[in-house]
């Protein structure tokens, strides 16, 4: 049984990097799942072992590396099957799900992790899997014989590449074709019959005659090298079939033939040939890894250089596989939403801004034109176009209001290009002034309170900035954004005679953090407190959100949904740095 000393769970940093509290919760639930499948390894006496950045984390720190989320183990192809064989024996409410046990499933590797399709809350989860809210995993990866014979690696690397390709075509044709339903070979050429007579578009037509040739001409490569061992059945599911015999040709050679191993896949996408001396991986040793321990393979110093280089031992913090953290839209689908994400333009103003889409594409198509009758055609067309719209504005704003004043200026740039004194390029920078000012224009009333901190004491208007706080960089950050929340509002409220500050959180966070009992709930709690009584301050909690892109002068804060509104509506963007106070 796994035990944890109570510190464990508190923020750390490793390596000059963060690990926040709800990323220990994270790791410790994967190290659980990890016990679950230790003990189905030393029931059946499986070989399994640490890989890719957990080998590395397992050497270099002796855990997962501070800047990785997720733990990958490697299997020999047999001990990998006969897993599969007991998988509905994991214990800890886990499944082992891979292409063997779900039609769906497109992965090469299976992965252990929670017994659901939903991601909810699930108090039970959370209280057998220390706290953490979230859907976890294990990637475990089957290790294949790669032959020694280099026509015959040759025609295997063909074959595998192949048929990988081919299921994720089959996943395109099912989401464009079949409306994300599985469909048979049989569905699929009986679809195409009834369908293709002007219901898909000729090049999705193209892709899906193309992909029934490559189909026949998979049997053939089935037939004449695998004796018919393997085949397409016309009446099952298509993609899970594809994946069998992807399966099958990955496993194809056996241990006499081989000096290598490998993960197939990597000879699908990779640039460089991954694959190890099966002798490095025969054996295993046991590291220390967290609070437990975790099999490696032996001569893991020769896996290491083969993977990372002979420097392997010096700390680089480079890029996952993913996005850190893993949790980041599991977090958003918890609090219904990050910053930005529920924000919806008033139809009106939506109305005008898709208006002026056309005007970008007009001015686009303007740069490629060389005749000069089709250039002055354009002009005029843009210039009628930019006319309507200003009677458009005038009738919903009324008459004078900035952004007709600057489509004034566009027509005025137009007669001027058609007198040639004028360029085009000057059209698009006036374009986004428009759309800034119908952002600026449409708008609900702005409530009295609102109002009062808007402007200065002589009436006029305070420059407004948006402060956004994204849930997943507060988790990410842990108590140093609570930290700099407070600061930043601190710096604000001493510009509240000139600035005003619309702070913006996540509806559901705090909700998410009293449920998760973090650390960080109160001092969050505390700095939204402390924004609530600054005079300068306006807390929106999401509410406005409209509205407030509608005043904002500028962005201030995380990346989120609402850092790209605000950008798009032309506002000049700062980010947050969390290691600046």
């Amino acid at each position: 049984m796994l035990v944890f000393p109570t510190d464990f769970f508190k923020d750390e940093i490793r390596n000059d990097f963060l690990i926040s509290e709800m990323m220990k919760r994270a790791w410790a639930a994967h190290l659980k799942i990890l016990d679950e499948l230790q003990a189905l390894f030393r029931k059946y006496d499986l070989l399994y072992y640490a890989d890719f950045g957990t080998l590395l984390g397992a050497v270099r720190h002796g855990g997962i590396i501070p800047w990785d989320d997720d733990i990958d183990i490697s299997m020999p192809r047999a001990d990998f099957m006969k897993l599969l064989e007991h998988a509905d024996e994991i214990g800890g409410s886990l499944t082992i799900r891979s292409v063997y046990n779900t039609e769906s499933f497109t992965n090469f590797h299976a992965v252990a992790t929670h017994k659901t399709d939903l991601l909810r809350w699930d108090d039970d989860r959370m209280r057998d899997y220390y706290g953490c809210p979230f859907i976890c995993y294990i990637d475990i990866f089957p290790m294949d014989y790669i032959t020694r014979d280099p026509e015959k690696k040759k025609l295997m690397q063909q074959l595998y590449s192949y048929a990988y390709q081919m299921v994720y075509t089959c996943v395109e044709i099912e989401n464009s074709f079949c409306g994300g339903n599985l469909i048979t070979y049989r569905e699929l050429k009986s679809g195409l019959e009834a369908y293709c007579q002007g219901a898909l578009s000729a090049a999705m037509t193209a892709k899906t005659n193309g992909f029934l040739s490559q189909l026949k001409e998979l049997e053939g490569f089935l037939s004449r090298f695998y004796g018919n061992k393997i085949s397409i059945d016309k009446d099952k599911k298509l993609r899970n079939q594809l994946c069998l015999v992807t399966e099958y040709i990955a496993s194809s050679c056996n241990s006499r033939d081989a000096d290598r191993v490998d993960y197939c896949p990597h000879m699908a996408y990779a640039k460089k040939d991954l694959s190890r001396d099966k002798s490095w991986v025969k054996e295993t040793v046991e590291m220390p890894f967290e609070v437990t321990t975790i099999a490696a393979p032996k001569m893991y110093h020769e896996v290491l250089i083969s993977r990372f280089g002979p420097n392997y031992m010096t700390p680089r913090h480079l890029p996952s596989t993913h996005e850190y953290p893993y949790y980041r839209t599991q977090v958003e689908v918890l609090i219904e939403g990050d910053t930005g994400e529920n924000y919806h333009e008033y139809p009106q103003k939506k109305e005008l801004l898709d208006v002026l889409e056309t005007f970008k594409e007009g001015h686009q198509v303007l740069d490629t034109l060389t005749s000069a009758d089709e250039i002055q055609n354009l002009l005029a067309d843009l210039q009628d176009g930019a006319v309507g719209l200003g009677e458009a504005i005038d009738n919903i704003c009324g008459e004078g209001t900035d952004p007709v004043k600057e489509l004034e200026k566009y027509c005025e740039s137009v007669y001027h290009i058609y007198q040639g004194e004028g360029r085009v390029s000057d059209l698009s920078a006036i374009i986004q002034n428009v759309r800034r000012g119908i952002i600026r224009q449409i708008h609900e009333d702005i409530p009295v309170d609102w109002e009062k901190k808007l402007r200065r004491p002589d009436g006029s208007a305070k420059k407004v900035v948006i402060y956004g706080i994204s849930a997943v960089e507060a988790l990410t950050s842990s108590k140093k954004s609570a930290e700099k929340i407070r600061n930043s509002l601190e710096v604000f409220a001493g510009s509240k005679d000139d600035v005003c500050v619309i702070f913006e959180v996540p509806k559901g966070f705090k909700e998410f953090l009293d449920k998760c009992n973090l650390e960080l709930a109160p001092l969050y709690a505390d700095a939204l407190s402390f924004a609530r009584q600054l005079d300068g301050c306006i807390c929106d909690d999401g509410k406005k959100l409209e509205l407030a892109v509608s005043l904002a002068d500028a962005y201030y804060g995380d990346k989120c949904p609402l850092m790209d509104i605000c950008k798009d509506a032309g506002m000049p963007v700062m980010i947050q740095n969390y290691d600046i106070r």
